[in-house]
């Protein structure tokens, strides 16, 4: 359980519109996951009924769906279970900002803090910080570059010429942002990411592959998150684009000139080739590869390792290799699985007919 000021069943009705089934003054001293309950904590059920052999009197209370069979006399009834304790998680860390610890407590303050430089970072004279900007150790900051008030740049961040960073970022160590890279407001990028390197291009001939130059950059709008590990590769002429509130999970590959639309959702290992578009509110399940130059529609989802080789029209669910209609891939694959069966029948089969024309002959 992760322990947090004290809080009441009633403030969390409050918190998340939810409905109440039990007493509102209980206090509840934490949060806690059915896998490790605890008797003063709260948790979620995402399903209808509690995991076999799981005792109720071992958590404190839980949000759970409106209609779900749970016999416990402290809950909060939701649509949205997993949405409303995320309400909950962010009104204990409004409460108690130190929760947060992999943060600097100015990243979450509501006024910018007093500008801090570490004496071992490097910060031009021609850059431009605003207040409350915190650079941390062995930081590198180029000539041109500009920052925004409450952004923090925790050790060995690197950010390039001209570069603009908005307000209340966070930058992980050893995060790069190289030239002329663009980060909106409240963006987060995870440790060792590099935004606007050099896109994979080359045009090939009889004496080798010869790099094409990209003069472009990156842009990335506000309240993205990057995950740990990711490339976002700088466009040819024209900028890479990350639409605002999408999130990247680790290890994501953007390759030169992907229009990524807003409010993307996108897994580990995922990579989009260059030149890609996707629309609004799209969700990619790990492990997914889109062809370069394909245009994804809006609300298009994709499930774990599918590999998308054309155009995908908006609303789709698509999965597979090649990437198909969900329901179509589903078939396919339990047809996949009756190969072998099938095979011995037609050998079968074919052993018959055998023997048939052996006696007529």
């Amino acid at each position: 359980m992760i322990r947090t000021p004290t809080f009441t069943l009633a403030q969390v009705v409050q918190w998340t519109g939810g409905e109440l089934a039990g007493d509102g003054a209980l206090a509840l001293i934490g949060v806690c996951t059915l896998d490790r309950p605890s008797p003063q904590g709260l948790g979620f059920l995402v399903h209808r009924e509690l995991p076999r052999g799981f005792d109720p009197a071992s958590i404190g209370a839980l949000i759970t769906l409106p209609e779900a069979r749970v016999d416990h006399p402290s809950r909060i009834l939701h649509p949205e279970p997993r949405s409303a304790f995320a309400r909950v998680l962010s009104q204990l860390v409004a409460r108690e900002p130190a929760l947060l610890s992999q943060y600097e407590p100015s990243f979450l303050a509501a006024e910018p803090v007093e500008t801090r430089i570490h004496p071992t970072a490097v910060v031009s004279s021609s850059a431009q910080l605003e207040p409350g900007v915190v650079v941390g150790p062995l930081c590198v900051v180029e000539d041109g570059a500009e920052i925004g008030a409450g952004t923090v740049l925790s050790a060995q961040v690197f950010v390039g010429r001209d570069a603009r960073i908005g307000s209340l970022c966070y930058l992980f160590p050893g995060v790069r942002v190289l030239a002329r890279v663009r980060l909106g407001d409240g963006v987060v990028v995870g440790a060792n990411t590099v935004v606007g390197g050099e896109g994979f291009g080359f045009v090939s001939d009889q004496t080798g592959h010869h790099k094409i130059p990209h003069l472009g950059s990156v842009s990335v709008e506000s309240q993205v998150e990057l995950g740990a590990l990711c490339a976002v590769d700088r466009g040819v002429v024209d900028d890479t684009q990350i639409g605002q509130g999408s999130k990247l999970d680790n290890l994501v590959q953007l390759g030169h000139n992907v229009r990524l639309g807003k409010n993307n959702l996108v897994a580990a290992q995922t990579g989009l080739s260059g030149g890609a578009r996707t629309g609004e509110w799209c969700v990619f399940g790990g492990q997914v590869g889109v062809g370069g130059h394909l245009t994804i529609g809006d609300r298009v989802t994709a499930g774990g390792q599918a590999g998308i080789m054309g155009d995908v029209e908006p609303g789709k669910t698509v999965s597979g290799y090649p990437a198909v209609d969900h329901h179509r891939s589903i078939r396919a694959y339990a047809a996949l699985l009756r190969l072998p069966e099938l095979i011995g029948r037609i050998r079968k089969l074919e052993r018959r007919l055998e023997e048939l024309g052996k006696g007529k002959g």
